[in-house]
């Protein structure tokens, strides 16, 4: 999360939406300190994967107009970013560790993606784990109405030189590359029935935001 006040705006971490290189980019403008999850105090209330919504509530708190600020966030194609997020539940959740350990094994990535939700719970996890929550957040429940701009991550420079155009800043480094084009390998965890629950299930932003569903017999 990146909130800079002399220039109003606020860039919103969406998990597994390549946010790390988006933030490095505009880090020189941070004017507030983001803390982990379970490191927030009333001195130091915004914190990393802060949603739209939550940020909203602590502006108000604060008694800032959360409206007089461009709001950014990044969005990538549901295809590329699902995967990764079981991927990353495949490495740091010690029950799955202990299941493959033990040779139970661990949910294919069709039946945990079935369990999970476009909201609320999302995939589940403790309270501080935020990247797992919103990880499996529709683009409609992450940006809640109060996103104004959106990066996408297959058109990343183009939508990143727009953004610092429109912030009137120079970038403090080289632009970031997309982050769908080398990031393919998770397709191979696709299947019929998973594609067509992401497709039903992210339907308004794939169409919205021109995220392009895999050839799975190309992924093969």
């Amino acid at each position: 999360m990146i909130i800079c006040h002399s220039r109003r705006f606020i860039y919103f971490s969406n998990p597994f939406c390549g946010s790390g290189r988006v933030r490095d980019l505009l880090e020189p403008w941070n004017e507030e300190p983001i803390v982990a999850f379970d490191q927030r105090i009333p001195e130091r209330p915004f914190y990393t994967h802060m949603s739209p919504t939550e940020a909203e509530w602590t502006f108000d708190a604060l008694g800032l107009n959360f409206g007089d600020y461009r709001r950014i966030t990044s969005l990538r194609s549901p295809f590329e970013r699902l995967p990764e997020v079981y991927e990353e539940i495949e490495r740091t959740d010690p029950i799955w560790r202990m299941r493959k350990r033990s040779g139970v094994g661990i949910p294919s990535f069709e039946s945990w993606l079935a369990r999970t939700r476009p909201d609320g719970r999302g995939a589940g996890g403790r309270p501080h784990q935020r990247w797992r929550r919103f990880g499996t957040w529709s683009a409609e429940q992450w940006c809640a109405g109060r996103i104004t701009q959106v990066l996408c991550c297959h058109r990343m420079n183009d939508d990143i030189s727009t953004l610092l155009k429109n912030l009137g800043v120079a970038p403090s480094k080289p632009l970031p590359p997309g982050c769908d084009a080398d990031n393919e390998q998770g397709h191979g965890l696709l299947t019929p029935q998973s594609l067509a629950m992401i497709c039903e299930r992210y339907g308004p932003e794939i169409e919205e935001y021109g995220f392009k569903p895999p050839d799975l017999q190309i992924a093969a």
